[in-house]
């Protein structure tokens, strides 16, 4: 297993609901907007972030080393907008 970097995307409290719930339909990853932190499992792949102010950063502390950090950020940033 290995890990990728953190990355941080823009999550405005008006439209937070609303990107969570297109995470949850799209990607079966529950992010509650209202808690400053949690995680998931999907694929494999370990999913932390916290949310401040109006930013989310995720965190990816484990992957299966077949998976390219690229693969899972080019998901993250469909799904963030």
């Amino acid at each position: 297993m290995s890990s990728c970097p953190n990355r941080t995307y823009p999550l405005n409290a008006g439209e937070a609901a609303a990107i969570c719930q297109k995470i949850a339909t799209e990607a079966g990853i529950q992010i509650d907007p209202t808690q400053p932190t949690g995680s998931a499992e999907t694929h494999g792949v370990q999913l932390t972030w916290v949310i401040t102010g109006n930013a989310i950063t995720v965190s990816i502390p484990s992957k299966p080393w077949i998976i390219p950090c690229s693969q899972i950020f080019d998901e993250l940033d469909k799904l963030f907008t």
